[in-house]
């Protein structure tokens, strides 16, 4: 969804080419979606280096998404 926000938005920022160790795990329809994300840094997955797409989201970490969406908005509206 957050993918689809920056789109729609033509906000499309620089996109580097990030995989996770567990990129494997995500489904099709979602890959291009989480590999851009990450590569912009919206999503930034766990220290380990995976992204863990079968884990359900917490809180905190919805929280972050939406404070780097807020972020990035801010850095390219003007």
């Amino acid at each position: 969804m957050l993918h689809n926000v920056i789109h729609a938005s033509n906000l499309v920022g620089e996109v580097g080419d990030h995989q996770f160790a567990d990129q494997y795990q995500v489904s099709d329809w979602a890959n291009k979606a989480v590999t851009d994300l990450a590569g912009m840094e919206m999503v930034q997955g766990y220290e380990d280096g995976t992204f863990r797409p079968l884990n359900d989201l917490n809180r905190a970490e919805a929280a972050a998404l939406i404070y780097r969406l807020r972020e990035f908005i801010r850095s390219h509206v003007r």
